[in-house]
């Protein structure tokens, strides 16, 4: 697939009605997805390699911010984000007919009944709150393909991409306010594009992201490392004699003590570190895995991501979650009333809340000049 932007819009027939509203006049949360579960809406085509529009306000003056979605490695724009029906059989769906297409998600088809189970950041999100832009963001994070044709990108290389990309998506409305949402390696993308974007001093455009970004939520982001990741290199050295290539550029920058993840987080707590009031700065929600992975006996870790490694300890602008899923389950939330989700939708109202109220303080300052 081409790596454009989908600015395909999805389903609104689900959308509030304005008598759903609250009472109280806040029109950063809305009526709880909790009080009647509506019918899962249109999946659009999602796209494997690039950005997806799953949900666009129809009134774009109400928008208050743009949520972007990032899985981790192994991951998928829908899949990780994706709790499937028993009844659902999602291996119809996907690719086999070759090794570079392995367990990926055929977007052509429409998913749009019960029995796919709940996509949530489409399904749940936009009942809780429709006055935001919701993306899901994809890329090649498969660190393993037969013989050739395997994506040889590092780590940096793919936040380049995953800061271009967003750019693309805000050409029309620099200076909305930015919510990321990032799964394991994903976190990783997301802080590596923001710092990157602080550098674009003569490019405001690009520049943009980093000054808009004002809450990054992180599911099982080894920020230090995972020792998961030195297994994964030992097990691709023994793996390539079969000639199976493992992109070890990745793997080994996940290790513990990296040099690469080192040198991230010391310019992203040097963000963080900026001289201006905690309330200005970007907002953090980590989520710990609260389970180990099981089944593998050959791979001795417990949790993929320890406690140590998925949170910054920042009493100040940091929020922490466990979620009671291993790894790979702990961001597929089956519906709006498990607790995780319901951690999540109330994070992100205090942040909306927060950025409605200071655009109503701007809109006053300037009528006031």
């Amino acid at each position: 697939m081409s790596n454009t932007v989908r600015n395909q819009l999805p389903d609104a027939s689900n959308q509030l009605r304005p008598g759903d509203r609250p009472e109280n006049g806040d029109n950063s949360q809305r009526t709880s997805a909790t009080q009647a579960e509506p019918p899962p809406r249109h999946v659009p085509e999602i796209q494997d390699d690039g950005i997806t529009a799953l949900w666009t306000p129809p009134d774009p003056t109400q928008i208050l911010a743009d949520i972007y979605f990032v899985h981790g490695l192994t991951g998928h724009p829908f899949k990780t984000w994706h709790h499937s029906s028993r009844k659902f059989k999602i291996s119809k769906f996907l690719k086999r007919g070759s090794s570079a297409d392995i367990d990926r998600f055929d977007s052509a088809i429409p998913l749009c009944s019960r029995t796919r189970g709940c996509y949530w950041p489409l399904d749940l999100l936009p009942n809780d709150f429709d006055n935001v832009r919701i993306f899901t963001c994809g890329y090649n994070a498969w660190p393993t393909n037969f013989i050739f044709g395997g994506n040889r990108m590092n780590i940096s290389q793919h936040s380049q991409n995953l800061l271009q990309r967003i750019h693309s998506t805000r050409t029309a409305c620099r200076g909305r306010p930015i919510i990321f949402v990032g799964h394991g390696l994903g976190g990783i993308l997301i802080k590596d594009a923001v710092l990157e974007s602080g550098k674009y001093r003569e490019q405001p455009a690009l520049k943009d992201i980093s000054d808009s970004c004002t809450a990054m939520f992180f599911f099982g982001t080894p920020h230090r490392g995972t020792d998961a990741a030195r297994y994964g290199v030992k097990l691709g050295m023994a793996s390539e004699v079969l000639g199976l290539y493992i992109n070890k550029s990745i793997l080994r920058a996940l290790q513990r003590n990296g040099e690469y993840l080192s040198a991230i987080e010391r310019d992203f707590n040097d963000l963080l570190n900026d001289p201006i009031p905690p309330s200005e700065k970007i907002q953090i929600c980590s989520f710990q895995e609260g389970r180990a992975l099981t089944g593998l006996r050959f791979f001795p870790v417990k949790k993929v991501v320890d406690d140590s490694s998925a949170f910054f300890n920042r009493r100040d602008i940091e929020q922490t979650f466990f979620i009671d899923q291993h790894h790979r389950n702990m961001t597929r939330f089956k519906s709006a009333s498990v607790a995780s989700y319901v951690d999540f939708k109330t994070a992100v109202g205090e942040f909306l809340r927060k950025i409605d109220a200071d655009r109503h303080k701007n809109a006053d300052g300037q009528l006031g000049n």
